[in-house]
């Protein structure tokens, strides 16, 4: 079981991952904003298929320069455990808001079902045939949730997605991702978000201890499941397993009266000071 993905991609080394990288590591989004079914063996992180996102300036103008100032975080909404926000700066300029919100576990729901039925039980994935379904690894479970969005800033270049990949975490394998995600290492488990874009997350957590889960597995402040939060390749540029040159920082985090009493390491995530080699990231 591996920390998020995220803490591979900035170098964190056993400090955050319990899995080490795979040999073959791949990244690569299909061009409607879904998930791709694809991965290279290239034993380097791949590139999405389509090259950019977002609106150029006309040909001929100069390029108008991007605020500077990080957004303001809203209140946390009524049902959220922890918010996480950021600012990504890519190497040709571009910034970007990036906000990640984990809610409090909620009962199983049709369409989030159907989302880790596609992605993580393995029948349908011929590289992964014979590992067990979901169901089975987390019994009658809850559903973690969380939304992420990457919003490009006013007056910012395009962000080159095909260069400089922006990751984020969330609890692991077994985990689905709907939207603007695209895969790192593994189906089933966290990757790359792409610049704008938006991703929404389900991670099944232990109905009886949906904190902590099994022998600190399959909860969402559980020290073996994975961290929060987004990092950039150019926070660890020296990592063979990262794309790119992009730079995660500006970190805030919001977290919740009821998350703080339940995980009080969670709660020590508002003072963690920066570390550029982490990024926005963040480990129960």
């Amino acid at each position: 079981m591996k920390r998020m993905k995220l803490a591979l991609a900035v170098g964190l080394g056993t400090a955050l991952l319990t899995l080490a990288a795979l040999s073959g590591c791949a990244a690569e989004s299909a061009g409607d904003g879904s998930q791709s079914a694809s991965k290279t063996n290239s034993g380097s992180l791949g590139h999405p298929s389509s090259a950019s996102t977002g609106a150029k300036p006309p040909t001929g103008a100069a390029p108008a320069t991007p605020t500077a100032k990080p957004a303001t975080p809203d209140a946390l909404p009524a049902n959220a455990l922890f918010r996480i926000t950021a600012t990504v700066t890519a190497s040709n300029g571009a910034i970007a808001d990036l906000s990640q919100t984990v809610y409090e576990p909620i009962a199983q729901d049709a369409a989030d079902i159907a989302l880790l039925n596609q992605q993580c039980n393995y029948p349908g994935v011929p590289d992964l045939q014979g590992q067990p379904t979901w169901q089975a690894q987390v019994p009658g479970a809850l559903f973690l949730t969380s939304d992420l969005t990457a919003k490009l800033r006013p007056g910012s270049p395009a962000f080159d997605n095909s260069k400089d990949f922006v990751y984020f975490g969330m609890p692991g394998a077994p985990g689905a991702y709907g939207g603007d995600y695209g895969i790192f290492e593994a189906y089933c488990d966290t990757g790359y978000i792409r610049v704008p874009g938006a991703i929404h997350g389900v991670a099944p957590v232990s109905s009886s201890n949906p904190v902590f889960g099994i022998s600190n597995l399959y909860g969402w402040a559980a020290e073996n499941g994975s961290s929060y939060g987004f990092a950039g390749g150019g926070n660890s540029p020296d990592s063979p397993d990262t794309g790119g040159s992009a730079v995660v920082k500006d970190c805030v985090v919001q977290v919740s009266a009821a998350a703080a009493a339940a995980a009080p390491k969670v709660a020590a995530w508002t003072s963690q000071a920066y570390s550029f080699g982490l990024g926005c990231s963040y480990a129960p």
